[in-house]
This record gives C-alpha cells, structure tokens and sequence, in this order.
C-alpha cells in the first residue's frame, strides 16, 4: 500500500508541475525542482524503508527523514497555493496524498 500512495504521489507531483502554466520558466527553477527533489526523495526513501534487506536499526531514521521531507513538500504545496500557482482545489488534492501516505505509513 506504502508503494502504491507513494506512486500516486509522484505522479500527481510531476502532472502538477511539468505544466508551465502553472510553473512558468522562472519559477520552475526557485520552486518545480525543489518540489520535484523532495518528492522523488521521498520515494527512494519509502523504497529503502520497504526493503527488508534494510537494518532495522536504521528503519527510524529512514521514517524520520521521509516525514521531514514530506513536510517540506507540504511546505512548498502551500506556498504554491499561496503564490496563485496552484488553485485550492489542487492544494487539496495534493496534501490528500500526502496526508494518505503518511497514514500508510504511520508518521
């Protein structure tokens, strides 16, 4: 399920913002590759927390990091809604996926 929520959010991310009408050239750069970043972060992240090849003295430490990271994406998704380049109803979708994957994974 961790996979699949995660998924989802990589791919609404990059619908979101491979779209230059909502991300025009210069603000791709302050704002789309940071966003980009983080959630393909968080997706390398919740595939190392999946592996059971993984220590599981360092499983913490992976959870820790994918919470801080989601909430910098969080962050950013906020300021895109607060900036016009995003709507409401996008900024809901978004932290929707957010919020289910953290529930998925219990942060």
């Amino acid at each position: 399920m961790a996979l699949v929520a995660v998924k989802d959010l990589l791919q609404y991310t990059h619908d979101m913002t491979d779209n230059e009408d909502r991300y025009s050239k210069r603000k791709r750069f302050t704002y789309v590759n940071r966003i980009q970043n983080k959630v393909l972060d968080v997706y390398g992240n919740v595939g190392n927390y999946l592996d059971m090849k993984v220590d599981k003295s360092t499983k913490p430490d992976i959870l820790l990091t994918i919470r801080m990271d989601l909430n910098i994406l969080q962050g950013l998704v906020e300021i895109s809604l607060h900036k016009g380049f995003i709507d409401a109803r996008q900024c809901g979708i978004w932290t929707e996926k957010i919020v289910v994957l953290r529930e998925v994974l219990n942060l």
